[in-house]
């Protein structure tokens, strides 16, 4: 009898799914993964299961992310080095964050891309703000079915590479693909987790209260792609382990 409950709790919950993939079936979905998804195995292998499970069900996902755990990893290698914190920082998560995430979005089939944000210039910033995207790497990638997984370096008006906070990275590239949502995954240690539900470009957006600086970038983040026509945006603690897929025993955000 547990092996038929537990069968028919499954159920339940892809039942539960179905109004939520037809919502978004086809559609494009920027999601951020926030550094301790990164640095945690269980928590970055539930988040690529995740972001597959949302490919596969039809759904168009986009990834972007920062530097992990890996800035102090490269900065105690490199003690001894010349190269600036900056350079580290560029390469952790241009390269050692962006080769994890790959690898392990690519042990469920050949999907995932990685970019940097500065190649091609397909994210430009402006004096260290994110200005505007080339979108045309982007839907060649999607339309060939693909998971593109874009780090928040990025190629600054000035030419040289500049690392932006990665909630305002995916703000941009949202709203340059004209995504139908936004969800960025947070750290509740910094005080930056905070779920009001769905967003749309109706809601009142207000921080909570005694914001930290990490939150008063999220939920900008959110506001300005919803400005510039992503139909919805959500705040998740990254933490909670599947937590994307949790969206599903929520109501459908029509």
């Amino acid at each position: 009898m547990t092996a038929v409950r537990d069968a028919l709790a499954k159920a339940q919950v892809l039942v539960e799914a179905l109004p939520w993939l037809k919502r978004f079936h086809g559609r494009i979905v920027v999601i951020k993964v926030a550094d301790p998804t990164l640095a945690d195995e269980g928590l970055k292998r539930a988040f690529t299961q995740d972001v597959v499970f949302l490919r596969h069900a039809g759904l168009k996902p986009v990834v972007v992310h920062g530097s992990g755990p890996h800035v102090g990893i490269q900065l105690h290698a490199m003690r001894s080095s010349v190269r600036c914190p900056a350079d580290v920082v560029r390469t952790a998560a241009a390269g050692l964050a962006q080769r994890d995430l790959v690898q392990l979005l690519n042990t469920y089939g050949p999907l995932a891309v990685g970019v940097r944000g500065e190649d091609g210039h397909i994210v430009l910033a402006s004096t260290g703000t994110v200005g505007e995207i080339e979108d045309r790497l982007f839907r060649t990638l999607l339309n060939d079915g693909r998971i593109p997984v874009i780090s928040n370096c990025v190629r600054g008006m000035d030419g040289l590479a500049h690392l932006v906070d990665g909630d305002t990275t995916a703000s941009l590239i949202a709203a340059g693909l004209q995504a139908e949502a936004l969800i960025l995954l947070t750290d509740p240690a910094e005080g930056t987790a905070y779920d009001a539900g769905w967003l749309t470009p109706e809601s009142r957006i207000v921080s909570p209260s005694r914001p930290s600086g990490g939150t008063a970038i999220t939920m900008e983040a959110c506001a300005r792609a919803l400005r510039s026509g992503v139909s919805l945006a959500r705040v998740l603690d990254c933490e909670v382990p599947h937590t994307l897929l949790q969206q599903f025993h929520l109501p459908t955000p029509y």
